[in-house]
């Protein structure tokens, strides 16, 4: 005998796929809470390690390596960390990097912050005579045949796009299209000038990602009066005497204004970044966290 067999009627369907969806929106803020929650770990960790390499770097030269934003800074390292270094390689390399020895004023360095970063944890060669010879290449990776590599990079997540040079910065993980800074602390100054965007710290190949500046401590470096708007001998900056790498955050933006009119406060927040974009940037001090999450 053949029984009926009664199926789902389409309100009952509805009913379902209604239940269903509710679920779902309700699931979907946590699902991405936990993702945001990796993401920004995975973040952190890069940060932490790259920090760990920059610190591998000086106990093997005895010295910070230097962005390329300060010409005198970078000879003083040359003549401490490289004193075999050719004069003809070093001319070479001044000419290459700041298009004359000495550079002109006012003349941005060839490699940016973003640059920097790899060139001296991936492509200083070994050679004690010519140590920059990815400097003088079309091809830098395959230039530094006996690089010191103190950090790990993935060769796939290398850029170099936009700008007139061959050097590569380094994609920074689940922040869009943006690489990790290297701000030397000898550059912060530099850095910090309110009148030109050539002052900006960039990773060049990435335009798009906007400009940082170094983060300054709202630590007092004295206790006189203020002296606006220029602020700089008035606070301690953010690792005085070290480095600052930044990364753009998962928003893959910076955020700092072109032309700032003061400086940016950790981690009370204030200063040149009006947007609000740099609140989810992470440094090498903020403790894993974003900007955001320490302002008190």
């Amino acid at each position: 005998m053949n029984r009926f067999r009664r199926g789902f009627t389409l309100v009952e369907m509805l009913v379902v796929i209604g239940i269903i969806g509710v679920l779902a929106a309700l699931l979907l803020p946590a699902v991405m809470a936990a993702v945001n929650i990796a993401r920004r770990a995975a973040i952190a960790t890069e940060i932490a390690e790259l920090h760990k390499a920059i610190e591998s770097y000086r106990v093997k030269h005895d010295d910070y390596p230097p962005n390329f934003r300060d010409f005198n800074a970078f000879m003083r390292h040359v003549r401490k960390c490289y004193p075999q270094v050719t004069p003809a390689h070093l001319n070479a390399v001044i000419i290459a990097v700041w298009g004359s020895n000495p550079p002109m004023a006012n003349v941005p360095p060839a490699i940016d912050e973003g640059e920097s970063l790899v060139f001296w944890l991936y492509l200083v060669d070994n050679d004690k005579r010519e140590p920059f010879k990815a400097i003088l290449s079309a091809t830098p990776l395959l230039a530094a045949g006996s690089s010191e590599h103190l950090y790990p990079f993935k060769e796939e997540r290398f850029i170099d796009g936009s700008d007139t040079d061959v050097m590569p910065a380094y994609k920074a993980i689940y922040s869009g299209e943006s690489a990790y800074l290297y701000l030397d602390s000898r550059s912060y100054d530099d850095l910090t000038d309110y009148s030109s965007t050539l002052n900006a710290a960039q990773a060049l190949d990435l335009p798009g990602a906007g400009y940082a500046r170094p983060y300054w401590s709202e630590t007092r470096a004295t206790a006189g009066a203020l002296t606006p708007p220029d602020l700089r001998d008035d606070y301690k900056a953010m690792n005085p005497t070290s480095f600052q790498i930044i990364c753009a955050g998962q928003d893959g933006l910076f955020g700092a204004d072109a032309t700032p009119i003061s400086l940016r406060y950790f981690p009370g927040g204030g200063g040149y970044s009006t947007s609000g974009e740099d609140n989810d940037n992470m440094t090498n001090f903020t403790e894993g966290g974003r900007l955001e999450d320490k302002v008190p």
